[in-house]
């Protein structure tokens, strides 16, 4: 039934940016989710963790969902052929997989079928409403069009259109400067609505706007209950998702400054959900090693914090301190000395890290801070804020910096 939710909800989304109905949607619709949710049948079977947590379907079709990303990323990357193919090799393979799962004697999944379905159901209408105006952006002003969405969108538009050509991503280029090897980037967070365009013959715009977004919305909202399922039980959960999609956000607090919308923030960077949504996973995996003294859970959890790099790198660098922490305070039996160093040791292994690749990519380094960008949110923050203490250290802090500044 929460299959057939999501199903229903992307033929919706499509269908309202589209303006029309493909069959080839529909296909998609039907085929992604559910490849999806059996691929984290086959992760999760292979993990000792809690029975609340091994047939819920929010963990596994979030699991799925961000592992599928990660292997089609990675199969596009590697191997030759067109993506449409390798994702159906995918698919026959995942379904053939389910052949080898060990049936359980016990069938506790039954209480959550309908508290999942329930949560689907709210997630997916939270995504639509929050997702409205990308929908339909377009307005037709006289002779001039206007585009309501943030221009960011265009540029992930012509990163996804890049994994449908021949050449494929890495042969193309610099997506903004022609000339130029392509940068290494959160690329796995675009493979879903790169498989909508194959099947259902829309335009990479579209289904940045139309699946992309959405689908990033209900995939933060499983991800609220799947941190807090398994020591709040399902009703915890499903208010920690209510509480993160509808509870007004720091925007609607003094000082009301909209630049500082957490919605609007994750919307007009996309991947930052996808990449908060495997970063709540990895913690819920890790609080299952320290429940469960399992070290298939905390290898999940090691494997989940990395991959938050191939979703949203920005947050991928301030998770792995978070983790870390985690991990040094979750060890058994070590003493408080030892945790410490456990938890420097680690914060030195990441540094170092960070400067390896800086090094490796002295043009364009991996790790640092974007002045430009940075700048400008600061000034655009102090503009926003009323007179008084706070706008006046947001003025002088960044005053300094100089006027903004652009590469080209």
């Amino acid at each position: 039934m929460s299959l057939l939710l999501i199903a229903l909800a992307l033929i919706g989304w499509g269908a309202i940016v589209s303006g029309t109905l493909h069959a080839g949607a529909i296909a998609f619709a039907l085929l992604y989710p559910l490849t999806a949710y059996y691929l984290g049948r086959l992760v999760l079977a292979a993990v000792n963790v809690e029975v609340c947590v091994k047939t819920s379907f929010a963990v596994l079709f979030l699991l799925g969902y961000l592992a599928l990303g990660l292997i089609q990323l990675a199969v596009h990357s590697l191997l030759p052929g067109l993506l449409g193919w390798q994702f159906g090799v995918i698919f026959a393979t995942v379904l053939l997989g389910q052949l080898l799962l060990v049936p359980r004697d016990q069938n506790p999944a039954a209480p959550d079928a309908w508290v999942s379905v329930y949560l689907c159901g709210f997630c997916l209408l939270a995504a639509t409403c929050w997702a409205r105006g990308l929908l339909r952006p377009v307005q037709f002003d006289g002779r001039e069009v206007v585009f309501r969405h943030w221009w960011d969108f265009f540029i992930h538009a012509s990163l996804i259109a890049r994994f449908t050509t021949e050449l494929g991503l890495w042969r193309m280029g610099n997506g903004e400067i022609a000339g130029l090897p392509p940068v290494f980037y959160h690329y796995a967070s675009y493979l879903g609505p790169v498989t909508q365009t194959l099947f259902s013959g829309q335009s990479a715009l579209e289904a940045a706007r139309g699946y992309w977004t959405p689908m990033g919305t209900f995939l933060t909202g499983l991800a609220a209950y799947v941190l807090v399922l398994p020591w709040a039980g399902r009703g915890g959960g499903v208010w920690a998702a209510v509480a993160l999609l509808i509870v007004p956000d720091a925007s609607h607090y003094w000082p009301a400054n909209c630049w500082l919308a957490y919605h609007w923030l994750q919307q007009i960077g996309c991947a930052g959900m996808y990449g908060t949504a495997c970063a709540a996973l990895s913690l819920t995996m890790l609080g299952q090693w320290r429940r469960q003294h399992a070290r298939s859970a905390l290898v999940l959890g090691l494997s989940l914090m990395a991959a938050t790099l191939l979703y949203k790198a920005q947050i991928f660098v301030v998770f792995v301190p978070l983790f870390g922490a985690c991990l040094g305070l979750y060890w058994p039996g070590l003493s408080r000395r030892r945790r410490r160093l456990l938890f420097v040791a680690w914060g030195v292994v990441c540094f170092l890290g960070a400067l390896l690749l800086n090094r490796l990519h002295p043009q364009d380094r991996p790790f640092g801070l974007n002045y430009p960008f940075f700048e400008d949110y600061g000034r655009l923050l102090a503009v926003n804020f009323p007179e008084g203490r706070c706008r006046r250290l947001l003025e002088a802090g960044f005053a300094g910096l100089g006027r903004s500044r652009y590469y080209a």
